[in-house]
């Protein structure tokens, strides 16, 4: 039996848009870094949002990639499905 979560399509959107917001943040700061603070920390993006979601850096990366061949922006992550044996008569 498994031990891994089905992510269902929501959470892929979550998991999506919490790394798109933390990559903003980054080059938000870096344009806006005047005092020349050190940012290294904010750099790994990736990482910053596999901890902040909960999930693996490779989960975050095949979600990522799975948005990438959505057919249009506005498409939704499709829920994965069960697939049933079925009976025969």
């Amino acid at each position: 039996m498994s031990k891994r979560k089905v992510i269902q399509s929501g959470e892929r959107a979550i998991i999506a848009k919490v790394f798109h917001y933390l990559k903003e943040e980054y080059y938000f700061m870096k344009l806006n870094n005047s005092d020349k603070c050190d940012l290294t920390p904010l750099a790994n993006i990736l990482r910053r949002t596999a901890e902040a979601t909960g999930v693996s850096e490779r989960t975050v990366t095949r979600i990522l990639k799975e948005e990438t061949e959505l057919p249009s922006p506005s498409s939704e992550f499709p829920s994965p499905v069960k697939k049933r044996c079925k009976k025969e008569d």
